[in-house]
């Protein structure tokens, strides 16, 4: 028999291999996602260290690990993705019963409704909460509020219903029900907004707050512009654990969207099935030629998997988080413009984060002048 007839069976176990697989798939979290994994700007990596530093065991858990821990259990969920199934809530009614769970809930989107609404009876409104003193002014996103003794900005905020509050909105706020900025009739006044509130019900002490943001790495550390809330994420995790010797905060990490990518399939024919083909080329060949079997194979294997590799796919962009990346950019550049006295930057910033569907242009306009200003010395 030929020495080619022996690479037949070979490639055979190659097609089967690279059929039966669809390539090696990893995850990790979106960059706008505000999952304790996410060390960027929109994560809250940081607040979980902070709870740690001030000594308390920080520890990441679901819902059907916690009553494995041991004392007093303060559960955190920042900005979930997905809501709570009917055995999660169910597990933490358990604990609550057993007098053991006290839970910090920052949710804007009333996605945490279910959790909340069961164990606490406080939900949040769900439509995005706006004072009409920022319209136009580049901040539209952004609402003062006035919590425990300190005065903060809360990041595209709802507003609570139920609880004894701890923060309430300054200025003149209303929910933006339709998201286009304009008061307009139908559309809910709440003079004094609820921002955050404590709740004890049940033997559950909680504290719900109708905003992530507040949480967010880039809030906590306070960028240019806007006030750190490190002293009111601390303040209001030290009130949950105050009564209680021994606690432990579990910071889920579940509730949240990934993104997926997906290997080349000719790296998951090598981590599968090296010893396989490596030994049948082998055997199949005469000492003389084994190399070029080997050669033969892994190039087939690459050609192969290239032609029939899925592209990566992207899950669905979190909600909340459309043109926050480009909003965010807006509200820096209009604080290096107030700070600069530049009156006309100033003017097209604002216009950029009251638009963004103008991008384009603005951003044209902005280069322009400041070429000018330097080419000026202005």
């Amino acid at each position: 028999m030929s020495r080619t007839l022996y690479l037949l069976p070979i490639l055979a176990v190659v097609l089967v291999g690279l059929a039966a697989t669809s390539g090696l798939h990893y995850r990790f979290v979106a960059t706008e996602s505000t999952s304790p994994l996410n060390a960027g700007i929109y994560g809250t990596s940081i607040f979980v260290r902070l709870l740690a530093s001030r000594g308390y065991t920080v520890v990441l858990a679901q819902p059907s690990e916690l009553e494995t821990l041991k004392g007093h259990i303060v559960y955190v969920v920042i900005g979930p993705d997905k809501p709570f199934t009917r055995d999660e809530i169910d597990a933490l009614k358990r604990l609550a019963e057993e007098g053991r769970l006290s839970l910090l809930v920052g949710d804007e989107l009333g996605i945490a409704n279910g959790l909340t609404g069961e164990l606490l009876g406080v939900k949040v409104a769900g439509s995005q909460l706006r004072v009409e003193e920022n319209l136009g002014t580049g901040w539209d996103d952004f609402v003062p509020a006035r919590c425990l003794n300190d005065t903060i900005l809360f990041s595209k905020p709802s507003a609570l219903m139920g609880g004894e509050p701890l923060c309430r909105a300054l200025g003149t706020p209303w929910l933006d029900a339709d998201g286009d900025r304009h008061v307009e009739v139908g559309e809910a006044r709440l003079p004094g907004a609820v921002l955050a509130a404590y709740v004890e019900r049940g033997g559950v002490q909680g504290i719900v707050v109708a905003d992530s943001s507040i949480f967010a790495n880039y809030m906590v550390k306070g960028y240019r512009g806007l006030p750190p809330t490190a002293q009111i994420v601390e303040a209001f995790a030290d009130m949950l654990a105050r009564n209680h010797s021994n606690t432990v905060f579990a910071v889920d990490y579940t509730h949240y969207e990934y993104e997926e990518k997906s290997m080349l399939k000719p790296i998951v024919a090598a981590v599968v099935l090296p010893r396989l083909l490596l030994t049948a080329a082998w055997h199949a060949a005469s000492s003389a030629h084994r190399e070029w079997v080997l050669v033969i194979v892994a190039v087939s294997a690459g050609l192969l998997s290239l032609f029939a590799a899925p592209p990566p796919a992207r899950l669905r962009r979190r909600e909340r988080m459309d043109g926050s990346l480009l909003g965010y950019l807006a509200s820096e550049a209009l604080a290096l413009a107030r700070a600069s006295g530049d009156e006309k930057l100033r003017k097209l910033v604002a216009r950029l984060a009251a638009d963004p569907g103008v991008a384009g242009k603005l951003i044209e306009e902005m280069l322009d002048h400041l070429e000018g200003r330097r080419v000026g010395g202005g």
